[in-house]
């Protein structure tokens, strides 16, 4: 796999090459770049199969890189120094991106997931981290029926678990099934502070139950539901809302 390294520190650029060179048989590194402008350039002259970039570069970023491209037609690999929280956003999303400083066996495990993608989803993952990014994580993407839904996370009400992936009813009434794992909806959301777990299989946002000096079960939200808790829940709970 012809592999291309995009990123304007230099430091950062020998680092991967050489863990890509000592550690990722089958990769060949064929180019660096440090800029949109020379990124375009080696691209193109290049015709990499892979690409790492890094999301921050001088003079630009990733996005304004990749849409200057008439087509994408290779992978990619997503480096970033943002926080963990970030990561695990980009993650959620299927994106694959790995955290300076990098890894060696999440390298490994990013370059073996670019085996089962298509150029089509590279496409599509670069449009979705651009979102994502732009929202400062207000937002996340979720797949209903082959349809990408843009769901913003305050009008999440609940993430509930189900026999195919997860539930989620957002304020307005709506219920969405996606096949998408319960427990990325926590890794996710728990990381952002109106999110609590009611039990080991449902998330609420705690802006819509409804207020009371001790909470006990059933919880009654503002958007009609009433959910069952174990103390043990019920204690969190009250914690977190006291």
């Amino acid at each position: 796999m012809r592999a291309l390294i995009v990123d304007d520190e230099k430091k950062s650029r020998e680092v991967l090459q050489s863990l890509l060179e000592n550690f990722c048989e089958g990769v060949t590194v064929t180019g660096t770049a440090d800029d949109v402008g020379s990124a375009i350039e080696a691209i193109n002259a290049l015709k990499p199969e892979l690409v790492f970039l890094d999301i921050s570069l001088k003079e630009g970023d990733a996005f304004q890189l990749l849409n200057k491209l008439a087509t994408i037609d290779f992978e990619i690999i997503f480096i970033t120094a943002f926080d963990e929280y970030s990561i695990k956003a980009l993650q959620f999303s299927d994106i694959l991106c790995l955290m300076k400083p990098i890894d060696i066996s999440e390298l490994q495990e990013a370059i073996d997931k670019t085996k089962l993608l298509t150029k089509h989803n590279s496409a599509i993952a670069f449009q979705l981290a651009d979102t994502i990014l732009k929202s400062k994580f207000t937002k996340i993407p979720v797949m209903q029926n082959d349809v990408l839904l843009i769901i913003e996370t305050q009008k999440l009400v609940l993430a509930d678990k189900s026999v195919n992936g997860t539930k989620l009813i957002l304020n307005t009434g709506q219920s969405i099934e996606t096949v998408k794992h319960y427990g990325q909806f926590e890794k996710l959301l728990l990381n952002q502070k109106d999110f609590v777990n009611l039990s080991d299989s449902c998330l609420v946002n705690t802006n819509y139950v409804i207020t009371q000096k001790q909470y006990q079960s059933p919880v009654k939200l503002s958007t009609g539901q009433s959910i069952q808790v174990e103390s043990r829940f019920l204690k969190k709970l009250n914690e977190i809302t006291s």
